[in-house]
């Protein structure tokens, strides 16, 4: 018997049309973010569904979120979007998890591991000053130290902080940024060059990034 007056009733049938319709607009792959139990609606359900709609990759914010799919049945390929601890990089390694390398002490640490073979996306701080690389040359050099350990160097990435408004100029600068990088950095192959979130996959243009990384 529950005694609380109100609830959420997920229609997976639109979750389901929402990720269709974002792969045919934008014409590229699409990560679904289902971080944080799915934003409250069921990681494990949304996982699925995404999943069946196509998407290229899971992303969440933690390796406990990563491992409870795992655990769950999910085998898809799973970002952890959020700093994660280089002593718990061998379990991701284990489970299939890909790890995202933020800075130049992450891939020193990251390196005393056992690492061969694990997956990892390099985050640059364009601008939303959470995490990343901020200066090329590090980044240069964190991708041969991590290449030369064996990594799997797939992808690299950063974050708009105001995509949600079209008037604001910081994207275009984020973007500019981002492509200075991208250009430094053009002799590796990353499979994977996101940065379009949901509200940018709809209000910003850009020719950049591959997947659109959508929560």
């Amino acid at each position: 018997m529950f005694y609380r007056d109100t609830w959420a009733e997920i229609d997976l049938s639109k979750v389901r049309n929402n990720i269709q319709t974002i792969r045919r607009l934008s014409g590229k792959e699409l990560f679904a973010v289902i971080k944080a139990n799915g934003y409250g609606c069921g990681d494990v359900e949304l996982a699925k569904t995404a999943i069946a709609a196509g998407a290229a990759y899971l992303a969440v914010s933690s390796l406990d979120e990563a491992l409870h799919l795992r655990r769950a049945g999910i085998d898809h390929p799973i970002l952890v979007l959020e700093y994660m601890n280089p002593a718990a990089l061998p379990v991701a390694k284990e489970y299939g998890v890909t790890a995202t390398a933020s800075s130049s002490r992450w891939v020193e640490e990251a390196l005393a591991a056992d690492t061969k073979g694990l997956k990892v996306h390099i985050k640059v701080d364009t601008g939303m000053n959470r995490i990343g690389f901020t200066d090329i040359a590090e980044i240069e050099a964190a991708l041969k130290a991590l290449s030369d350990k064996g990594l799997d160097i797939e992808g690299i990435y950063t974050h708009f902080a105001c995509s949600d408004d079209p008037e604001n100029t910081l994207c275009q600068l984020q973007l500019e940024r981002f492509q200075k990088v991208l250009g430094r950095l053009g002799a590796h192959p990353f499979r994977y060059i996101h940065c379009a979130n949901t509200d940018a996959a709809v209000h910003f243009q850009e020719n950049v990034s591959n997947p659109v990384r959508c929560g």
